[in-house]
């Protein structure tokens, strides 16, 4: 049984990811394709469906996915070997997309929560596979910790 989003499951972990009910409310936005009728809704998210931002931040859980090693989708941590994917695009790109970002944008995803990631979120659904790298958690890790670093130090 899929559980909806609400107070009680925003902060559930794992997959499958509680689901909004958004109908055709926010379908488009600004003329582009945005939400689906029923939208998995990461961990570090909050489905808050007014008319102008449908979706927001969980601030306390999105302040947990850098420090506690976390896939900001499905809120589970990493063993150091695990495969893992990671979205790489510079800051300019980053910002001429997203001109607000957080943490988790530089940290690695569970394989299969950035597959998912990438069909729900209006702004991942624009990505090039070339804007991505894999490797093991570890080595992406790493690799975060250098944008990570000079972003918040």
């Amino acid at each position: 049984m899929r559980k909806i989003w609400n107070e009680q499951t925003q902060n559930s972990t794992g997959l499958p990811r509680p689901i909004a009910k958004f109908g055709n409310k926010f379908k488009t936005k600004n003329g582009n394709k945005y939400l689906f009728a029923e939208t998995p809704i990461p961990f570090q998210t909050s489905a808050t469906p007014n008319d102008d931002f449908p979706i927001d931040l969980i601030q306390e859980n999105e302040d947990k996915i850098y420090p506690e090693g976390l896939c900001a989708y499905c809120g589970l941590g990493f063993e150091n070997d695990e495969p893992a994917i990671r979205w790489t695009k510079d800051e300019e790109t980053l910002h001429e997309r997203i001109p607000f970002k957080v943490p988790s944008d530089y940290h690695p995803f569970h394989i299969e929560c950035m597959r998912q990631t990438r069909v729900y979120c209006p702004h991942m659904r624009e990505t090039f596979d070339s804007e991505f790298e894999t490797g093991t958690y570890a080595e992406l890790r790493s690799n975060a910790n250098k944008i990570y670093k000079d972003k918040h130090d």
